[in-house]
């Protein structure tokens, strides 16, 4: 790595070149290069270019300069920066779990990418996963996202798929009694069409616990 000494002070002002040596030094797996990198880049802000080399940091070997990345990057109301918020969510340190988590929960477009992860979950506990972190922000999402959710609430209860439990308990936060109007619909138009089977899932619904809290 370039020699730190010969950046000199580091702040949003800073040429490309330099801004290109310091973030490939906050690459580094040296800790005493990655913490003196650090301590520069905490005068540079997520604008412009620097913004991209702050998203790149996400992916950073070191601990520290991923958390220095997300609390930069928390301001970016940007979905390509959600996006990339989004596998750390399943990092394996707690800490950095909440950082990402936060800074999706905080922001128009983390929430959205929040969404996106439910819709797109792989299994059950990916899906709870999403859910609850769209729990304590429930109410900062919009009537058209509501309905991105129910739909993939329908398309999981059709399939009697177990993702579907994550998405009920979502809905219900967000209209416990527009969600009870919303199954019994279902259920009714799924009757008349002669789809008893799916059509019963959603009876049953009905019966469980309002609160939907139950995985």
């Amino acid at each position: 790595a370039v020699a730190l000494e010969s950046l000199g002070s580091i702040d949003g002002r800073s040429n490309e070149t330099k801004l290109k040596q310091l973030f490939a030094c906050a690459h580094e797996r040296d800790f005493t290069i990655v913490s003196r990198a650090l301590m520069l880049l905490q005068n540079v802000q997520a604008k412009g270019k620097a913004q991209q080399h702050f998203e790149e940091l996400l992916s950073a070997p070191d601990l520290a300069a991923k958390r220095l990345a997300i609390s930069k990057l928390g301001e970016a109301d940007s979905i390509a920066v959600a996006r990339a918020l989004i596998p750390l969510l399943k990092h394996s340190h707690r800490g950095l779990q909440n950082d990402a988590l936060r800074a999706l929960q905080n922001s128009s477009k983390g929430r959205q990418a929040l969404i996106e992860a439910l819709l797109k979950a792989e299994n059950a506990d990916d899906a709870w996963a999403m859910a609850r972190g769209l729990k304590p922000v429930a109410e900062e999402l919009s009537a058209a996202q509501r309905k991105q959710i129910l739909a993939g609430a329908f398309e999981h209860q059709d399939a009697d798929d177990p993702r579907a439990k994550a998405f009920w308990f979502l809905l219900r936060i967000l209209d416990a009694e527009q969600t009870r109007e919303e199954i019994e619909g279902r259920a009714r138009e799924l009757r008349k069409k002669k789809k008893y089977e799916p059509s019963l899932s959603y009876f049953r619904l009905l019966t469980r616990d309002p609160s939907g809290t139950s995985q």
